[in-house]
């Protein structure tokens, strides 16, 4: 396993004293799938066709472990758990150990994620594409719940699984059914509040919806929409925008109103956004990089790393605020 961490030039620009979100470290790697852990402290990235545990305050691996086949994806973690998937099934890391008595083989996966009942999968063979909720009979999916582009939210305490496509937007637990016929929106799933935010993306349109589809509010942002996550249990929205000058900005929305709360500069709009069930930590995931942010706002205290992490590849370079 190759990796190592870089100095990010832009990277000062993105930490003015204005912003909420303080950088704290880089992994340079190519990865396939990040997932955080539920206080921030941890990233679980699937690189090098390996599944690792990265330290978020310096960056690097801590553990890692050598999945089936070199295809490995992280697809979710919850509660000490990390669901990695290959072409030929479905597996977990505790702990950054494989649990091998937790496989389900299984060809075709599409997507997998946790639940507080189990494990939820969407799978394609040649019959065409399924939902299996918590180890139940495989359902036939949402239109579009196997296509590449396809987007997905998972609403933890009841199983719901929300997928977003050509074909539009759909929620799939005790029943299937489409909630709106928009097209290739960006999804997430607020927790706390039990709704979703959508937006189409590059628009500066952004809405909340009820679970059952129904508009809760509409707000505008400050610029094209590319990314969005809620943020654990806080009932807030996180949404990276494009500014006129080409970097990014993070807007923090309150999730009842979609008033804006915060906004903090970064370097790149593009990539993904993950973050931590405790909403302290973000990353932004980017070709060849991730990088790591934490919430410098609120009354509570963020989580801290106890003590330096012992990486596991001593040529690795870290970068720190």
């Amino acid at each position: 396993m190759r990796f190592g961490l870089a100095a990010v030039a832009l990277m000062a620009t993105g930490c003015t004293t204005e912003n909420e979100l303080r950088y704290t470290s880089s992994l340079e790697a190519d990865t396939n799938g990040v997932a955080l852990s539920d206080d921030g402290l941890q990233a679980h990235a699937a690189m090098s066709g390996t599944t690792c545990v990265i330290d978020t305050s310096w960056g690097c691996p801590t553990a890692d472990e050598d999945l089936p086949t070199d295809d490995e994806r992280v697809g979710d973690h919850y509660l000490g758990q990390t669901l990695s998937t290959t072409v030929d099934g479905v597996y977990v890391v505790r702990d950054g150990t494989w649990d091998t008595s937790s496989d389900r083989p299984m060809t075709g996966v599409r997507k997998a994620s946790l639940t507080d009942y189990g494990q939820n999968v969407v799978r394609e063979d040649a019959d065409g594409c399924w939902f299996i909720r918590d180890l139940d009979v495989p359902v036939s999916a949402a239109d579009g719940a196997c296509s590449d582009d396809a987007q997905f939210a998972v609403n933890r305490e009841t199983g719901t699984l929300y997928v977003a496509s050509a074909h539009g937007l759909w929620s799939m637990g005790d029943t299937v059914s489409q909630l709106s016929k928009k097209a290739d929106l960006l999804i997430a799933h607020d927790r706390f509040l039990d709704q979703l935010y959508v937006a189409e993306k590059g628009s500066d349109a952004l809405q909340a919806l009820s679970p059952l589809g129904d508009q809760k509010w509409a707000v505008t942002t400050g610029g094209p929409i590319t990314a969005l996550a809620a943020r654990g249990t806080w009932g807030e929205v996180l949404v990276m925008v494009e500014t006129l000058d080409g970097m990014g900005s993070l807007e923090r929305r309150d999730g009842e109103t979609g008033k804006l709360r915060g906004d903090s500069r970064v370097p790149e709009s593009d990539g993904d956004i993950v973050v931590s069930d405790g909403g302290w930590t973000v990353g932004l995931i980017q070709p060849g990089f991730v990088h790591f942010y934490s919430f410098a706002n609120g009354d509570q205290d963020a989580p801290v790393a106890e003590e330096a992490p012992k990486c596991i590849d001593p040529t690795s370079r870290v970068t720190r605020d």
